[in-house]
């Protein structure tokens, strides 16, 4: 990356600015050091505040970048919110007037005398090229988010799937299209990315039904769109996970975050992870996040039993938790237990190992010096991990310290902005660019509370090398640029580009009001570029640090895989149980209905269960195994 040629410190010093320097906020993007490029704008960021929804997508053998993003039009005096894209024909270096705010390629309302629609959230954009096109007007651009506001139901509530998809070069001929497959209950579709050729995937936690709150399983709906007729993406309810949470301290609600997805550069080999409570610790004394991951092998046609991380057997984690500082009256803030944060970013590389960017740090201690209940200690060290596979093992690959973890962006909706960690691969998989914003100490704003507010937000950056296992420097990508201290709500492409020894990353920003979020909204754009000389051997102090793959058990009994599956009217299930136990079983279909539900005394050691499926109907059904507060959760078809 090439360095900025301004020295932040010196133009402070030079104008009198000692705090969060707003001065940026007024300069032309064009005189940055860091090419700044204005896209087109929206009626206010809220769609834009979710790490989760992959709204930029590249296209390397066009070199097409498109962001996509909401409007609101007036016609016939009533608010029409639409759906718009911004695109690059040059890899990023350009976006003329003349393709920014294309379309709308989805209307509310769409001819002006009615509601068609319910309104689109949160819209996502994938890229598609089709085999042998070298034009980008004829890239197909792809996306589905949650839509809300009643016009397909009396509640306006309720959470509906808007899907869309068209050739970039023909905004008003876009096929849109309200669905109800998810029966009302969607809630945000995340991580949207491409599998193998023109399959399409992403995940939403289910919502309850009533547009407020979360389904209490734990459910993760999968969504997949197939390319149809060369052009038109099909858009269906795939397939549904539910994740083994812990229930000491939720029993009726499901604590999980950031589900995330993402496949090989050939489509092959998939990975989904979910951050949540899995792990209980057998005292009921600690509420934690973990990660847990499932593997597909084919395309994503299946997927495995779930492979729950513990953080603990990371050497190189315990080892960076911090349980030496102290508040004001001298207690120690942190316990000697990871927590992870809210937000992740993953890829997948040419190896098909996963990348997951997390910022990890101690879990917090309450008045009484309790643990805290998912929550962190303030102001203990902070680092960013990455959590990937090494020959079948799992360890933490590249990290970095952070210095503050989140901070309010504006104050009129209160939205607030954690680290926002992105992954992006490139191309052919073999390089990984981490991002995650984070503030300089030297700009830290004391006033604010407990010293845990990321005020002046910077986005850093640092890339590593699949194949040879060099990296490259941490960089502070927006340092003394147009974005210093106010990168707020980054967009990161999942897949960058390359271009004569450069790996490009295509990011873009959002132009926030600090005083209400409800306000006009505009996006700048930026690349960022890692060139092959900046990658080398990795230093690092610390030893290598591993832990083997543990699937399908817990901590007081494990499960084998059903056999037969798929099966016609009985499968079995080998159980071993630690100590005699009421075991319960239940089994529930891809709407979260129990299907069948029983208790029976195992002994320990190992045993069979057997589970009669000849009264039900063929399709895919979730069987859940709980002991006291331990349950795993595996898929079963009939036949």
């Amino acid at each position: 990356m090439k360095k900025n040629i301004f020295s932040r410190l010196y133009i402070y010093t030079m104008i009198g600015i000692t705090s969060v320097p707003t001065f940026l906020l007024a300069q032309n993007p064009s005189s940055s050091p860091l090419k700044v490029i204005k896209l087109g704008s929206s009626a206010n960021a809220l769609g834009s505040s979710n790490s989760g929804v992959n709204q930029v997508s590249a296209d390397q053998a066009t070199g097409t970048v498109v962001f996509i993003h909401g409007n609101i039009e007036i016609k016939a005096g009533k608010k029409n919110n639409q759906l718009v894209y911004d695109y690059s024909i040059d890899k990023g270096e350009n976006f003329p007037a003349t393709q920014l705010n294309q379309g709308p390629i989805y209307n509310k309302n769409l001819n002006g005398t009615g509601l068609t629609h319910s309104s689109p959230l949160y819209p996502s954009a994938i890229l598609y090229n089709p085999i042998g096109n070298t034009d980008s007007k004829n890239i197909i651009l792809t996306g589905i988010s949650s839509a809300q506001g009643g016009v397909t139901d009396s509640n306006p509530k309720l959470r509906t799937i808007a899907t869309y998809s068209g050739s970039i070069g023909s905004p008003n001929n876009f096929k849109e299209q309200e669905s109800n497959f998810n029966s009302k209950k969607a809630w945000i579709p995340l991580s949207q990315c491409q599998g193998r050729t023109g399959e399409f995937w992403s995940l939403d936690r289910r919502g309850k039904g009533d547009g407020i709150s979360f389904d209490t399983l734990g459910i993760i709906d999968i969504y997949k769109g197939t390319l149809t007729n060369g052009i038109d993406i099909n858009w269906v309810l795939f397939d549904s996970i539910i994740a083994p949470f812990n229930k000491s301290f939720s029993p009726n609600n499901a604590v999980l975050s950031s589900p995330r997805i993402a496949f090989s550069p050939n489509g092959q080999i998939g990975w989904i992870s979910i951050l949540g409570d899995f792990i209980n610790d057998g005292t009921d004394t600690v509420a934690t996040f973990s990660p847990i991951f499932y593997k597909s092998i084919d395309g994503g046609t299946t997927w495995s039993a779930p492979i729950i991380i513990n953080l603990t057997t990371f050497p190189k984690i315990m080892d960076n938790l911090d349980t030496i500082s102290t508040d004001d009256d001298g207690n120690i803030l942190g316990v000697a237990i990871p927590f992870i944060g809210r937000e992740t970013g993953m890829g997948v590389d040419i190896n098909g190992n996963p990348h997951l960017l997390s910022v990890i740090f101690s879990l917090g201690r309450d008045k009484t010096g309790r643990p805290k209940k998912y929550d962190f200690a303030v102001n203990a060290n902070k680092f960013i991990y990455d959590l990937t596979l090494d020959e079948n093992k799992w360890k933490t690959g590249i990290y970095a310290p952070i210095n503050f973890f989140k901070g309010i962006v504006c104050e009129g909706e209160t939205l607030i902005q954690e680290n926002n960690p992105h992954v992006s691969m490139s191309p052919d998989g073999t390089k990984a660019t981490f991002t995650w914003i984070d503030t300089d100490s030297l700009l830290y704003d004391s006033s604010e509370p407990n010293g845990a507010y990321n005020s002046a937000p910077n986005l850093f950056a640092k890339s590593y090398d699949v194949i040879h296992k060099d990296a490259t420097s941490t960089e502070n990508i927006t340092a003394g640029s147009y974005l210093d201290a106010n990168v707020k709500f980054p967009a990161v492409a999942p897949i960058g580009l390359y271009n004569d020894s450069k790996y490009i990353t295509p990011v873009v920003c959002t132009q926030v009001d600090p005083q209400n979020c409800g306000n006009t909204t505009n996006y700048l754009y930026f690349n960022i570029i890692f060139e092959e000389h900046e990658y080398h051997p990795i230093i690092d102090t610390f030893p290598p640090d591993t832990t083997n793959i543990t699937e399908t058990s817990n901590q007081s009994f494990s499960i084998s895989s059903n056999y037969p599956n798929p099966f016609y009217t009985s499968t079995t299930i080998d159980v071993n149980l630690k100590n005699p136990a009421l075991l319960n079983l239940e089994v529930t279909n891809m709407l979260g209905q129990v299907i069948t539900s029983r208790n029976n005394n195992y002994p320990s050691g190992k045993s069979q269960l057997i589970i009669d499926a000849s009264g039900y109907a063929p399709g895919v059904y979730f069987y859940t195994i709980t002991i006291v507060n331990d349950r795993i959760t595996n898929k079963m078809i009939v036949k």
